[in-house]
């Protein structure tokens, strides 16, 4: 069972059936209009410049259309009324841009073609999307009650949190199939790596046993490396979030932690935003980029940018970029904190700190994917070490892209010491179970006012 398989038979099959709507559609058309318009027979019609155009540009729509509805984002476990819903908005949506944008214009003056036209095109539009998106999915279903398409499945945990797991996934759903390829004990999650390729494991599953929860948040991080959906039972998942959301109901009672609140459609969006903004900051900045990077180098000798090792997304490290406001080798003891009236801050330091201004190199961390424009802070692993000891939910953060700004930085700001990147970090996890595009326009706005008004650190 390949999920890259099936988003491409989903994409495919999208773009034939987009294809065949739009000119079952002009045959349909060429009977209502082609009296008013001279053309002598239905082949010199389809032919039209204008309807050959349509067939290449119409099923591009429907593509982007479905995508950034969120349709291609999950391949397994559809819920078959989201299926059924997201298709009729797609529908809709994708009638009025045809109709109003290409059809119209092309209409005679005459009120009724255009009332049957537009009902026609609309029920074409979502015979055609919907029913051939529904076989492919039954077909799926078909195939997971046979048990044919399993997920290859890793437990962590040996006790009777691990049976109770096992029976559960042992029965029969529509939307998935579990297959346990082993068990691994809580103590011995040194290095999974081998296991998870020997046995082809695209999930992990921790299910401790109570006596044993305590273990539960100290094995989350060594899990985020591995770049896999994270789940534990939702008896566990009280300990992290009181925030439970679910798309089928009848699926089995597991919490996956490593997904967000925010939507697929609003996932896409975001990561849309994210890449145009940052090549349009890049582009319409560089001469400030330029003036900066001169200014940086005759501050102070050393490099114009300063680039750190931080843990990102599913705990994967990277490296950040930031214009350089220290002195050089000013960690030489080890990691600190930088803090008000910090002698290692340079001159010109100060000024790029005091706007911001020291952070814009991350634009190109977040055209990398590496981060977002809105996302909590990324942090070293020496620091989220300690920062783990008193609140361990900070783990719940790797489940999404840090930013360039975030709740905590508008609310907050810079910390430092420990103990306040804790208190920061009650604004992140906020935001982390709010999540949406409006409340990312909003911290927009206030990291705008804060670099405008220089009320940085």
């Amino acid at each position: 069972m390949n999920k890259e398989t099936q988003r491409i038979k989903y994409v495919i099959t999208d773009w034939v059936s987009a294809s065949l709507m739009w000119f079952v559609f002009n045959v349909v058309r060429f009977h209502e209009i082609a009296h008013h318009y001279g053309f002598s027979n239905l082949s010199s019609y389809i032919f039209y410049h204008r309807l050959v155009e349509g067939q290449i540009i119409i099923p591009i729509l429907w593509i982007v259309l479905s995508y950034y509805s969120g349709y291609y984002n999950q391949v397994w476990g559809k819920s078959r009324l989201d299926e059924f819903l997201t298709s009729f908005f797609i529908s809709v949506l994708g009638t009025l841009v045809i109709f109003f944008g290409v059809v119209l214009n092309d209409l005679p003056p005459v009120t009724h073609i255009y009332y049957r036209l537009f009902s026609a095109l609309l029920f074409l539009s979502f015979v055609f999307t919907y029913f051939p998106r529904f076989i492919i999915t039954q077909v799926a279903s078909v195939k997971i009650r046979k048990r044919k398409w399993m997920v290859q499945t890793l437990v962590i945990g040996k006790g009777e949190q691990a049976n109770l797991v096992t029976r559960l996934l042992e029965k029969p759903v529509d939307s998935v199939a579990y297959n346990i390829a082993g068990y691994v004990n809580s103590d011995q999650i040194y290095d999974l790596s081998l296991i998870i390729e020997e046995k082809q494991i695209s999930q992990l599953i921790v299910a401790v046993d109570e006596k044993g929860e305590g273990k539960l948040l100290k094995i989350l991080y060594s899990l985020y490396q591995y770049n896999l959906p994270i789940k534990i039972p939702l008896t566990n998942h009280k300990m992290l979030t009181g925030n439970i959301r679910t798309k089928s109901i009848t699926a089995v009672p597991l919490f996956d932690l490593s997904s967000c609140n925010l939507s697929d459609s609003s996932k896409n969006i975001k990561h849309t935003a994210d890449i145009l903004v940052s090549l349009l900051v890049l582009t319409l900045l560089s001469p400030l980029y330029a003036f900066l990077a001169l200014k940086v180098k005759l501050d102070s000798k050393g490099s114009i940018l300063f680039k750190q090792e931080r843990i990102g997304y599913m705990g994967k490290p990277f490296l950040i970029y930031k214009f350089r406001t220290m002195y050089e080798d000013a960690e030489l003891e080890g990691p600190l904190l930088s803090f008000e009236n910090d002698d290692r801050v340079t001159n010109f330091g100060r000024f790029l700190r005091k706007y911001r201004l020291d952070e814009l190199p991350q634009f190109w961390n977040v055209l990398k994917g590496d981060m977002s424009l809105v996302g909590p802070r990324p942090e070293r692993k020496f620091y989220i070490d300690q920062i783990v000891k008193e609140a361990p939910w900070f783990y719940l953060l790797h489940n999404i892209k840090p930013g360039i700004t975030s709740w905590g930085m508008v609310k907050y700001g810079y910390a430092s010491t420990v103990q306040e990147m804790i208190e920061r970090l009650k604004y992140d996890i906020i935001y982390y179970e709010n999540m949406s595009l409006v409340v990312d326009i909003k911290i927009l706005i206030y990291t705008i006012r804060t670099v405008l008004t220089g009320k940085g650190v």
